[in-house]
């Protein structure tokens, strides 16, 4: 994928209108129906199913629900990927912190502990009888999709899919839909496309009905090898219930958008000592986010690849003149429009920078106090609130996977600073990215 698709991106993020508003008033085909019977299951029985006493509330039991989880079991020293986190959490990073595409994408494709590679191995732990539920706005990633394709033909895996209609069809042939998608329908994995004017933008997956899957990263080879991404991994059957509720208003009901029924079995979990509160766009999600703000007693850092919300700006901008320490990231494109936040940050004398990937910083996530992390796929964004399908969830309790969050904040941080320097460094009628070269950030797992 392109730079025309980067820049679709940050049109998602700013709320701009769908290329395929035409294509969201089609009836579905019969190829991307799901069953028919679940279609006839509105949500409210979905969560009586979920929240009733007794056996139902359990997912059903699979071959693999007792191996070994990849990035979650047999790491208690932190393993290849640095994974020795809170039990029942893992997290990962896209390698992509040089100032160069080429040099990203040499550097990630080659490292293990990408988030892509780590999906891979995820997918393919799924034995037999297993379940899979995604709710994925791009589905282009190959091995990701090979991944998909194995469960379904080798094993047998129950895959369903939800993505989002722009990343469903053909860019250059709209009526026809992506080579990826045409592989996964042919396999017999349903898939159903938001048809909807806003954007279904979820990145979760479901496990067995126990393990989620969250955080920015797309299922694409940008996402993947050039962008800035984050991915994190819960082990809890409560959060996947949460999420579950979630999938099946898009896929059996086939309702879209912020103002789905506000149904969450669970609004708070618990993995071990860890507090996990999701949130979805319908739970009026940038008011929260700014209520925890205004909690923190000494710093708030944040890495955005859109902010515009002016409540969530007017939080930090009261803390800060509270002395508390604010600053963050901000992705460079859209940075100075008139709906950003980052020119009022920065006038403010806020530590605040504009990004140095030269793709995207993508990334949407708050670190408070240094001991509360925030992240998803949720921009701090009005698109975000009130229109599109978004998730994020809020974590306490847990001091280590904080701590990678925050070692991924000063990488971003420090690429930042060398792109700012290195654009110091050019004559100021020549603008721009450097566009080759090599910085000697190195990730520590």
């Amino acid at each position: 994928m392109g730079e025309k698709t980067s820049e679709r991106q940050y049109q998602v993020a700013a709320g701009q209108p769908k290329r395929h508003r035409a294509l969201a008033r089609r009836q579905p085909s019969p190829a991307t129906k799901p069953d028919t019977h679940a279609r006839r299951q509105p949500a409210s029985l979905a969560r009586d199913r979920l929240t009733r006493s007794g056996q139902r509330n359990e997912p059903p039991r699979s071959s693999s629900d007792n191996a070994p989880v990849p990035g979650l079991d047999g790491n208690r020293r932190g393993g290849l990927c640095g994974n020795a986190l809170e039990p029942g959490l893992a997290a990962w990073f896209s390698n992509n912190y040089q100032l160069s595409n080429e040099a990203n994408e040499a550097i990630s494709r080659k490292d293990p502990c990408n988030p892509e590679k780590q999906l891979v191995a995820l997918i393919d732990a799924v034995g037999p009888g297993g379940a899979i539920d995604g709710a994925l706005f791009e589905i282009e990633e190959p091995t990701v999709t090979n991944a998909l394709l194995r469960a379904k033909q080798d094993r047998n895996v129950a895959v369903r899919l939800v993505t989002d209609t722009d990343y469903y069809y053909d860019r250059q042939e709209p009526s026809q839909v992506t080579e990826p998608i045409k592989k996964l329908l042919a396999a017999g994995i349903p898939i159903v496309p938001d048809r909807h004017k806003a954007f279904m933008h979820h990145k979760f997956l479901m496990i067995n009905r126990k393990l989620v899957w969250t955080g920015s990263f797309n299922i694409s080879e940008n996402g993947a090898f050039k962008q800035n991404n984050n991915a994190i991994l819960l082990r809890s059957s409560r959060l996947a219930a949460d999420y579950r509720t979630e999938f099946e208003q898009m896929f059996s009901d086939q309702r879209f958008g912020a103002h789905k029924p506000r149904i969450k079995p669970y609004p708070l979990v618990k993995i071990g000592k860890v507090i996990v509160e999701p949130l979805f766009s319908q739970d009026d999600v940038n008011v929260r986010l700014a209520q925890e703000v205004r909690k923190a007693k000494k710093s708030v850092k944040f890495m955005a690849f859109a902010f515009t919300d002016k409540t969530l700006g007017q939080a930090m901008l009261d803390q800060a003149r509270d002395r508390k320490l604010v600053e963050g990231i901000f992705e460079r494109r859209g940075a100075n429009s008139d709906s950003s936040r980052y020119p009022e940050l920065k006038a403010a004398g806020l530590d605040v920078h504009m990004d140095g990937n030269p793709q995207y910083m993508h990334h949407k996530v708050i670190i408070i106090d240094d001991t509360t992390l925030i992240t998803g796929s949720f921009n701090f964004s009005k698109a975000a609130d009130n229109s599109n399908d978004e998730n994020l969830v809020i974590i306490r309790n847990a001091p280590r996977l904080v701590k990678k969050y925050l070692a991924e904040y000063q990488r971003v941080k420090a690429t930042a600073l060398a792109a700012e320097k290195a654009r110091e460094e050019r004559s100021p009628s020549a603008p721009g990215m450097v566009e080759s070269g090599t910085f000697s950030i190195r990730r520590k797992d």
